[in-house]
C-alpha cells in the first residue's frame, strides 16, 4: 500500500467540542444548528467546510462533549480572518449567552473547547457520510521518532481506505497540533465516515480490521501491553447539520 491523495476539504480543522446547557434541546438547539449555526459559519471568509455532530453513543470510554463541530479552514493563514472576523467574534459570544452552561465564565472553556487539528493522511474518496466513528487516542511517546508519519500516510491510511475494510465509507487521520480554548486528553484521532449506527460493531466484526488495530496498539499505542481497549476510545456520531443537510 502507498499513500493517496487526499480528498478532505482542507488539511487544517478546529475541532470544537461543548455540552450545551441541560435545557438547550427542549429550546430547540439542533434546530438552530441547521437553521442560523450551520450557514453562518459556511459563509465566513476562510471556512472552507463547517459541520455539527453529536455523539450518538460511546463505545469505548465516554467523551467529556455531547456535540462537537469540524471547522475545516484554507490553512493557517486563515487563523486570523476567521477568528479577528468581529461577526465571528459577536455570534461566538452570542452562543454562549443563549447555549452554554455558564454565559458569564471569564474562561469560556467551560462552555467550550477549540484545538487546531492537521491532517496526517486524508480520506481516499469524496465521499462523506451522516454517521462517523470518533476515535481518539495517544500515540506513543516516542512515536514521532520511530516513524510514525509515515506509517500513517503509506499504512493505517490506504488499509482503512481499501476494499479490505468495506465498512468504512472512508477515514482520515488528525493530529492535535495546538489548544486554543481549553485542551483534550488525546494526541490524534481517526474520523472514519460508516453507513449507521452500528459503524463501530460492522468495524471491529471484520477479523483484518481488528487484527490490525491490534498490531497498531501493541506498536504505536501509549499502553501497548494492554491491548485495544486501553489505547483508543469510540464513540459513534451522527450528523446533525453540514451545507448538504440543512
Amino acid at each position: 500500500m502507498a499513500a493517496h491523495p487526499s480528498k478532505s476539504p482542507s488539511d487544517t480543522m478546529f475541532f470544537l467540542t461543548y455540552t450545551p446547557r441541560a435545557d438547550a434541546g427542549a429550546l430547540g438547539y439542533e434546530d438552530w444548528l441547521r437553521t442560523v449555526d450551520n450557514p453562518f459559519f459556511n459563509a465566513v471568509p476562510g471556512i472552507v467546510r463547517y459541520e455539527n455532530w453529536k455523539i450518538h453513543a460511546n463505545k469505548n470510554g465516554v467523551q467529556s462533549f455531547t456535540y462537537f463541530d469540524l471547522m475545516y479552514i484554507e490553512g493557517e493563514a486563515a487563523i486570523e480572518k476567521i477568528w479577528g472576523n468581529p461577526a465571528v467574534a459577536a455570534f461566538v459570544e452570542e452562543w454562549s449567552e443563549q447555549w452554554g452552561r455558564d454565559p458569564r465564565a471569564v474562561d469560556q472553556q467551560v462552555n467550550y473547547h477549540i484545538v487546531l487539528c492537521k491532517e496526517l493522511a486524508g480520506q481516499r474518496f469524496d465521499v462523506r457520510s451522516e454517521w462517523a466513528i470518533f476515535l481518539p487516542y495517544v500515540r506513543a511517546h516516542d512515536a514521532a521518532a520511530r516513524g510514525y508519519e509515515a506509517y500513517v500516510r503509506d499504512v493505517d491510511n490506504p488499509f482503512f481506505n481499501s476494499d479490505e475494510v468495506p465498512e468504512l465509507t472512508t477515514s482520515s487521520n488528525w493530529w492535535r497540533t495546538s489548544d486554543i480554548v481549553g485542551t483534550e486528553w488525546w494526541t490524534d484521532f481517526d474520523l472514519m465516515f460508516v453507513d449507521g449506527p452500528d459503524g463501530v460493531e460492522q468495524l471491529l466484526g471484520n477479523p483484518r480490521a481488528a487484527g490490525f488495530a491490534a498490531s497498531w496498539a501493541a506498536s504505536w499505542g501509549h499502553r501497548p501491553a494492554e491491548g485495544m481497549p486501553a489505547n483508543f476510545e469510540a464513540a459513534i456520531c451522527e450528523l446533525v447539520a453540514s451545507p448538504d443537510k440543512l
